[in-house]
């Protein structure tokens, strides 16, 4: 068993606790921690202390350093996103090197109840909150699970072990930090709605355990539906393939589960798939011409063809060729553009690390506050009717006026990228961007666009 170590009171806790137990239990123990240069002298002291804390206990002990400000930026994440997806990475690879088949991590009850509210205010649905599992499969390299030995124990238990035990721990001054959106919770939000309703903890815990008996009852049956209901041959091919009709006809909640499962099996990263990629998905089934397509990001694409709904990879030859209809961007992420040359990138960027927030028009870059904009958003050219409000204007505009003022030619017009968050015009690519989504005083995450070209 691999036990990932921060240096913190609960993974320090999880260790020590583990340990005592390997004899009762036959457990082989090994350590991991993962350094993600983020705060300097501090997280090489962290790293230090980890290992002085294994080699203490007898234990092998490896650590890996990861740049996830430059992987973050490499893939248009958060920093958040960008830590969480190398930390689970490395670990697993830890895990591999060291013969490990299970991963233990130190999520308490706490950290539950944090991320049940952080799912719901990011819309996160019944699979969001019903928080953490207990334990679940790696998602790449060999088999294996992480497991969260300490999710029925309270943050302020796993701090007390460690005075008892006279463990020493390190304090991660980011948690203490107002810009992270967890922190903004845990420090301000939920000290306030607990004081409006005391019993929010648990409330919150039992609604997770209800949501998560559901979902796995729905997690089988959305299996044992989708292996009838889809083409198997063709599956085997990295193509999905469903009776358009059938699909259309299943109730909203299953067609969901259906989508999301199928497109879950065949994309090859770690990005989870918003909700709107899901209904777009339903509505070519149910209302979509034949030849339609979809770009629906992360390398997939979704086509009507001849009664059947294909859900598919995209090769690297087929993304260079044109998409004549809507493209998903995923917040934050990136995109290929009609053209081939160019891409789309979103990230989520701290105001303050941002000197210039000026939108950059005329030009391929726009500063958008994040926290009106959903996970994901609409790319896709003109249509008749299309109104928007320019930045700094007071009233809605017909897109076909704001051209003809800014003498942009027909041929000009039809070839406009605008980036829409539902029917609404965020971004007229190169142009404007909508009033309604600027950066004000108030912001405090900024959505970063930007047009960059392959290779620059």
């Amino acid at each position: 068993m691999l036990v990932a170590v921060s240096g913190g009171a609960d993974s320090v806790c999880l260790l020590h606790l583990l340990w005592r137990l390997r004899e009762k239990f036959t457990l082989s123990l090994c350590v991991g921690h993962v350094n993600h240069l983020l705060r300097g002298e501090e997280a090489i002291a962290d790293a230090r202390h980890v290992q002085e804390l294994a080699q203490g206990l007898g234990l092998p002990v490896e650590v890996v350093e990861i740049d996830v400000k430059a992987l973050a930026r490499k893939k248009k994440l958060s920093m958040e996103d960008a830590g969480r997806q190398a930390r689970y990475q490395a670990l697993e690879e830890m895990a591999a090197r060291m013969g490990a088949d299970c991963i233990a991590v130190g999520h308490t009850t706490d950290d539950q109840i944090e991320t049940i509210l952080l799912n719901f205010l990011r819309g996160g649905g019944p699979e969001g909150l019903a928080g953490m599992p207990a334990s679940r499969p790696f998602l790449s390299g060999p088999p294996g699970r992480i497991i969260r030995p300490l999710l029925e124990v309270r943050k302020a238990e796993t701090e007390a072990y460690c005075r008892k035990e006279g463990l020493a721990v390190r304090l991660d001054a980011t948690n203490l930090e107002p810009f992270a959106l967890r922190n903004r919770l845990r420090h301000h939000l939920l000290p306030l709605l607990s004081r409006e309703q005391p019993a929010l903890e648990k409330v919150l815990l039992r609604q997770a355990e209800i949501f998560r008996a559901e979902e796995e009852f729905l997690r089988i049956f959305t299996g044992m539906l989708l292996a009838e209901i889809a083409s198997p041959e063709e599956g085997e091919r990295g193509i999905i393939a469903f009776s358009a009709e059938r699909l259309a006809e299943l109730p909203l909640a299953l067609g969901r589960r259906v989508v999301r499962e199928a497109l879950r099996r065949l994309r090859e990263n770690r990005h989870s798939l918003a909700m709107e990629q899901i209904e777009r998905v339903l509505s070519l089934a149910r209302e979509g011409s034949t030849g339609k397509r979809l770009s629906l990001g992360g390398g997939l694409r979704a086509e009507k063809k001849y009664g059947k709904l294909l859900l598919s990879r995209v090769s690297d030859a087929e993304s260079q060729i044109p998409i004549p209809s809507e493209m998903f961007l995923p917040i934050p992420g990136e995109i290929d553009l009609p053209d081939p040359a160019l891409r789309l990138c979103a990230e989520r960027i701290q105001r303050g690390e941002v000197a210039d927030l000026r939108a950059d028009e005329g030009g391929s870059i726009a500063f958008l506050d994040a926290a009106k904009l959903a996970d994901t958003l609409t790319v896709r050219f003109p249509r008749p009717g299309d109104r928007f409000i320019p930045l700094g204007a007071k009233g809605q505009m017909k897109l076909h006026d704001f051209f003809i003022n800014r003498k942009v030619s027909r041929a000009q017009r039809a070839r406009v990228l605008l980036v829409c968050q539902g029917e609404d015009i965020v971004w007229v690519v190169g142009y404007r961007i909508d009033d309604r989504f600027k950066v004000t005083e108030r912001t405090h995450e900024v959505l970063r666009l930007e047009i960059i070209k392959k290779g620059g």
